[in-house]
């Protein structure tokens, strides 16, 4: 950066590199920060040197002919400082200026010119930086610790022409790259985004009947609202939401357990995940447990199929179930379930199977079966 207030001389030399810009010195009252002509050498020509160098970019002097002199190539951040005249410290700038006017003060901005860039001295921000290409760096972190090793930091771009330079790099550096190749740059969302949502096509509804839904996958999310805020909650990966009459919604899987497997391997088995053996309420979520299961086993045969929480809690000819999962209560599934109490008038059929029954969905079956049992439904309920 630079500041300065009073504006001495701009002596004009030779140098003319267009019809309108040539290369002069700008002098300030001013010092160069964090350095001292306690070191520098004596030299009465301390300006006009910087001027014939062509790598120099700023000669520092004062009243007795000290004189220090900056070269681009060693040069990588410098800070003018505004000093007094009766200082005696004077800060020239090689720069280019229009040669056929003087502008005002307050519009004299001296670049450098050296190299592939003009660069202006500034009041404001400047960064360097430079693109490498390491195909180990498969994530930020190791992306962010590179630059970091290298003493620098990861970098984001902030302008139009920050990016296109960035992109004419790596082509530079490789050619061939494809869609949506890149490099890591820094910058993290720290925002909620604006959702993508659906609504009537012809007519805008009053903002408080506007329910926001997200249609990605195979469900169809609301967006909740209550007073000022809106909440949106899903199931994880695949996993398949109902939102139940009793106000509540669960995720249900079923898992196969590849071997006829007794009620306690499967509880275990989901239980051992995070989560509950499931009860079915619905006939919709005992028809997408059913397509489900037949993808596992196309061939599974009648009476076969997953363990399902619910157990009888009365004798014969009762029907109420009870259920461990702590969020199922039957609901219309009932009429799509085989109730036989129990096996060869025998066995209690105390306990529930998502089945492969005609078109039965749910079945009871003994507590203690084994044979046909060949994976378990695993469930949580949503809670917001």
């Amino acid at each position: 950066m630079y500041s300065f207030t009073r504006f001495l001389a701009i002596i004009s030399l030779i140098g003319m590199l267009s019809a309108t810009d040539e290369m002069k010195l700008m002098l300030i009252n001013g010092r160069v920060v964090g350095e001292s002509l306690d070191e520098g050498i004596e030299n009465v020509w301390c300006k006009e040197t910087c001027y014939n160098l062509p790598n120099c970019i700023l000669a520092f002097m004062d009243s007795h002919n000290h004189c220090i002199l900056f070269d681009f190539n060693s040069t990588i951040q410098l800070e003018i400082e505004e000093t007094q005249k009766t200082d005696g410290f004077v800060v020239a700038f090689k720069t280019w200026l229009p040669s056929d006017s003087c502008p005002i003060y307050s519009e004299m901005i001296p670049v450098v010119k050296i190299g592939e860039d003009t660069i202006p001295w500034t009041k404001g921000i400047i960064v360097c930086m430079k693109p490498f290409l390491n195909s180990t760096l498969y994530n930020i972190g190791l992306a962010r610790s590179y630059c970091e090793n290298l003493g620098y930091k990861l970098s984001g771009l902030a302008t139009v022409a920050e990016v296109e330079w960035v992109l004419s790099r790596l082509y530079a550096l490789r050619p061939i790259s494809k869609d949506f190749d890149g490099l890591w740059i820094d910058g993290l969302r720290n925002c909620t985004q604006f959702c993508d949502t659906w609504l009537p096509s012809d007519s805008c509804p009053i903002y408080s009947e506007m329910v926001p839904v997200v249609k990605i996958g195979e469900d169809t999310i609301p967006w909740t609202k209550t007073s000022n805020k809106f909440n949106f909650l899903k199931c994880s990966g695949n996993w398949k939401q109902f939102d139940r009459s009793d106000g509540i919604t669960v995720c249900i899987q079923p898992f196969s357990l590849n071997t006829a497997s007794s009620i306690t391997v499967a509880r275990n088995y989901c239980e051992n995940k995070g989560y509950k053996m499931s009860g079915l309420a619905t006939i919709d979520e005992a028809q997408w447990v059913f397509e489900k299961m037949m993808q596992f086993f196309p061939n599974m045969n009648y009476w076969d199929g997953f363990w399902i929480d619910g157990r009888r809690n009365c004798s014969k000819p009762c029907n109420n179930f009870a259920f461990t999962d702590g969020y199922t209560v039957l609901g219309d599934i009932i009429n799509k379930t085989i109730l036989s109490w129990v096996t060869y008038e025998v066995y209690p059929e105390d306990c529930l199977q998502a089945s492969n029954a005609a078109e039965n969905l749910v079945n009871d079956v003994e507590c203690g079966r084994t044979t046909g049992m060949f994976g378990v439904v695993c469930g949580y309920q949503v809670i917001e």
